[in-house]
């Protein structure tokens, strides 16, 4: 390799790592914003009423309202908003553990230039064992499952035989 080839290969692996350095931090956040959204819901499954009293005196006192707003409508958006944050930090997730390989290649093609060690985080990291898509698969196919049997089973009901009992068998769910 040229040193110019070479150069340009070490600024596209620094540039490469900056970006993942990013996705990491906001896959942290997503998931640090995950667990106070499910303490929030939490807190509104064990003790409602509390809930509701709490969020309404809070808000009648921040807001001077002349009285407490109805909440019922908050719960909704809690769900809807702990659904959003859930999905969102999954694909982050997924998009740092697809970036990892990527830059194991080009630790690959410099180390062949440097020094056989030369990686981020060298040869520590096993490649083939992917805790994240495992994890993901099995809550695809462990959580999703109910969900997916009962929409494929009135999809079968009313279109596409076919393709409802494709999805079934991709779940497993038979």
């Amino acid at each position: 390799m040229e040193p110019a080839q070479f150069e340009i290969l070490h600024e596209h692996y620094r540039d490469s790592c900056t970006v993942m350095q990013g996705q990491r931090a906001a896959r942290d956040r997503y998931f640090y914003l995950v667990i106070a959204v499910v303490a929030v819901a939490w807190f509104d499954v064990v003790a409602p009423q509390d809930f509701a009293a709490i969020v309404g005196d809070a808000l009648k006192t921040r807001l001077q309202l002349p009285i407490a707003p109805d909440l019922g409508y908050l719960r909704s958006i809690l769900w809807f908003l702990l659904l959003g944050l859930t999905v969102r930090y999954c694909q982050t997730a997924l998009s740092v553990e697809r970036h990892y390989d990527y830059i194991h290649d080009i630790e690959a093609l410099l180390s062949k230039h440097v020094h056989e060690a030369f990686g981020r985080e060298g040869n520590g990291l096993p490649l083939e064992i992917s805790t994240v898509s495992h994890l993901g698969r099995l809550s695809v196919r462990g959580g999703m499952s109910p969900l997916a049997a009962w929409s494929c089973r009135h999809l079968d009901a009313s279109s596409d035989p076919q393709l409802a009992a494709s999805v079934m068998a991709w779940l497993g769910v038979v």
